[in-house]
């Protein structure tokens, strides 16, 4: 009868899929499926690429590489689930690429590139010829892969570990969080990674998107709110509720 075995997905702790970086050659190609959106971030590329710390976490952590001689640009993280043996792995992109590369559906075949000079990208596109369709025993590889814990591991910058365990690692499934955008006191909106930061930590100020009165509405509830949570002049409190 044999040992037990492993069945597809169980038998260990349940952990984080981890996307392995894989290095494209000049000249050459190499078929994959891809496995989820691009993920695009403002990043310093000379010598090994890190994200922008002050652009990632809307200024709240200081990006000590900033410089004229080093400043940021757009670059991509593709998830793709490689041809010849499935395994989950990722290739860099440049933002000339993105309109090409974000129209790629999920579980689209695709070729994986890079051109024959020196100073050529690698390129991600939508395969012209195959039709193979990419199926899964593994419940995790039919939705769209999430590379943030890979990318926190290859980034080793503990400040920004440690800030997007804080603020950003919640989850928000079975949460309510408020519509609209969350803006500073300034009036400015909090950068797209720190809406739901935001608005899960603080009571900000949610400045719906539609009508003016709609916005007039809200600030006036607003303070109303925060009248009934002050003292009366009488020096009672108002009933909780």
């Amino acid at each position: 009868m044999g040992l037990p075995q492993v069945p597809p997905g169980g038998g260990g702790k349940s952990r984080h899929t981890h996307w392995h970086y894989v290095k494209t050659e000049k000249g050459k190609t190499w078929n994959a499926w891809m496995a989820g959106k691009t993920h695009w971030y403002s990043c310093h590329t000379k010598g090994r690429s890190k994200p922008c710390l002050h652009a990632m976490t809307g200024g709240a952590l200081l990006c000590e590489i900033c410089s004229p001689l080093n400043e940021a640009e757009t670059i991509g993280y593709v998830p793709l689930y490689r041809e010849i043996d499935g395994r989950p792995t990722m290739v860099i992109v440049h933002e000339y690429s993105r309109e090409a590369v974000d129209k790629i559906r999920l579980h689209q075949p695709v070729i994986v590139g890079r051109g024959t000079e020196d100073s050529d990208g690698v390129w991600v596109a939508a395969h012209p010829k195959s039709t193979s369709k990419y199926t899964s025993s593994l419940r995790e590889r039919m939705i769209p892969g999430d590379m943030t814990e890979t990318l926190l591991a290859l980034w080793k910058l503990p400040g920004l570990t440690e800030w997007y365990r804080r603020t950003q690692s919640t989850s928000d499934k079975g949460v309510s969080l408020p519509q609209g955008t969350a803006v500073k006191e300034d009036g400015k909106p909090y950068s797209p990674m720190m809406q739901g930061a935001a608005k899960r930590w603080a009571e900000p100020t949610i400045q719906e998107p539609t009508v003016l009165g709609d916005v007039v509405d809200v600030q006036r509830e607003q303070l109303e709110r925060l009248q009934r949570l002050q003292p009366s002049k009488n020096g009672k409190h108002p009933p909780e509720g």
